[in-house]
């Protein structure tokens, strides 16, 4: 159902998302659902689950929208909120910058996040975070 909604999701976008090539997740994971709030889409969220171990349908969780440039700028935006934490992360497509989960009850959790051109993409979960690195990197833009 997952993937119909995917499917569902990109001829409402008002974007081209990026999504990981050919759709191809971490041995094992599952896409387990999609959420965007109304069309037209200007940003949306998926669910990936792990097979086994303590992640479950967390494994790893991807939000992606559209910013403008004020959102940009809000204090609230996480890359500016967490400026002092962030540290840059150089993956295959580009710089990313991860934290982790400061509170209770994901605390620990690893976090990336970046901007590419008018998209903020957050990567997150309780995937190890080379997981949620590779998962990160595989990432294109995607007509």
């Amino acid at each position: 159902a997952a993937m119909n909604d995917l499917r569902t999701l990109r001829s409402e976008l008002t974007f081209e998302p990026f999504l990981p090539s050919d759709l191809a997740l971490p041995a094992g994971d599952l896409y387990n659902r999609v959420t965007w709030s109304s069309a037209p889409v200007t940003g949306f969220g998926i669910f990936i689950s792990a097979q086994s171990g303590a992640a479950g349908s967390l494994a790893i969780h991807m939000d992606e929208s559209v910013m403008s440039p004020a959102d940009l700028l809000n204090p609230s935006f996480p890359m500016n909120a967490f400026k002092s934490i962030l540290r840059p992360l150089r993956l295959s497509n580009g710089v990313w910058f991860e934290m982790q989960q400061q509170h209770a009850p994901w605390r620990g959790m690893w976090i990336l996040m970046r901007v590419d051109g008018n998209i903020a993409i957050e990567v997150d979960g309780l995937s190890s975070k080379q997981l949620l690195a590779q998962f990160a990197a595989s990432l294109v833009r995607s007509a």
